[in-house]
């Protein structure tokens, strides 16, 4: 049988370069690294960093929580001997709770399990529920753990005031080249996408938006994440349920007009928001930094607090202005998106 650390080398190793990249920048967020030990890392070396650093445990559960924020949860496989047979007990017991079924939960991984908890049960519920099944299989010290954070989380839910504030909550996003619509370059990395008239020679993929500029982010978000977006032009900053439809001009596919997304509007002189079939003019305007190729340039940051039900977007130059904040219920993952229009972008920070 294979070592911990073989396991995650093997993980590791199924990394592209890009990838790789995006994992060493979560993993300088853990105590212990920086920017400097891991900058030229490959995999061998961050394996051998994480297990001078951290118990075989926790080096487990560091690698797998990055692979879910990452969105990359085919890995998760490489790591299945260790995790698997606590999950099948998890979903036996949790098939005795209303709503849910044996079908239902048998194919279903961790990110999986997690949704379908969080579209039956509010945030509070969902943890009760779950410490005490942990508290059920044994799992008395992770369900202890598990309480104490979110305990910690409630009672210290202070809601960030400055960008420094924010920024302790910034992830890294990348756009998804599967869902973006064939009049749309993705660059950069596939952090800037340029809306243009020209249709680009994409591959078809069901994940598509066939009819709307738009694009989702691979990476998903959860528990508090803020993120900044350069704009240039006339664009809309969103964020969507996985589930949102991609075929077709219906509303079901549009971000922000339906109830599967929140939208905000953004041109170079005013902000509106939209859910549903709720628009809201605001009177915040976009701070101008710089002039482009594509005209006036600002700076959108977005804040979400799933627990909390909190989407709030910030005009962002040295200070921070509030633009307009959401208060609702999540009740699945959510995906940051753009729609861009024909010369304008979007780059993600």
């Amino acid at each position: 049988m294979e070592s911990v650390s073989e396991h995650l080398l093997s993980a590791l190793d199924e990394l592209d370069t890009d990838e790789l990249k995006r994992f060493k920048w979560h993993l300088k967020n853990h105590k212990g690294f920086s920017a400097a030990d891991l900058e030229k890392a490959d995999a061998p070396d961050t394996v051998d960093l994480m297990m001078k650093r951290f118990t075989p445990e926790e080096a487990v559960k560091i690698t797998v929580d990055i692979l879910r924020k990452m969105n990359l949860n085919q890995l998760l496989s490489a790591l299945d001997e260790l995790v698997t047979d606590e999950l099948k007990r998890f979903k036996w017991h949790l098939k005795s709770h209303e709503g849910f079924s044996a079908a239902g939960l048998e194919k279903a991984d961790a990110p999986d399990t997690v949704d379908l908890m969080m579209k039956r049960f509010t945030p509070e519920e969902a943890v009760k529920i779950t410490v005490d099944i942990l508290r059920e299989m044994n799992l008395n010290q992770m369900a202890e753990d598990l309480e104490n954070k979110h305990k910690q989380d409630t009672s210290t839910n202070i809601v960030p005031r400055t960008r420094k504030d924010f920024l302790q909550y910034a992830c890294f996003l990348t756009l998804d080249p599967n869902t973006a619509h064939t009049e749309l370059i993705l660059s950069e990395d596939n952090r800037k996408a340029t809306g243009v008239t020209e249709k680009q020679p994409y591959p078809d993929h069901p994940d598509r938006f066939d009819y709307w500029r738009q694009v989702l982010c691979r990476e998903s978000v959860c528990g508090r994440c803020y993120w900044e977006i350069e704009c240039s032009g006339d664009v809309y900053i969103s964020v969507s349920y996985k589930s949102i439809s991609r075929k077709g001009a219906g509303v079901e596919c549009v971000f922000g007009s339906n109830d599967q997304s929140w939208r905000l509007i953004c041109s170079p002189s005013s902000f509106s928001f939209r859910h549903n079939k709720i628009k809201t003019d605001l009177p915040v305007k976009p701070i101008i930094s710089r002039t482009g190729v594509n005209g006036d340039i600002y700076r959108v940051g977005v804040y979400v607090d799933f627990s909390a039900g909190t989407l709030s977007f910030f005009s962002v130059s040295d200070t921070m202005s509030l633009i307009h904040t959401q208060h609702t219920t999540f009740t699945q993952t959510l995906y940051p998106g753009f729609t861009v229009c024909s010369e304008s972008s979007v780059k993600l920070c």
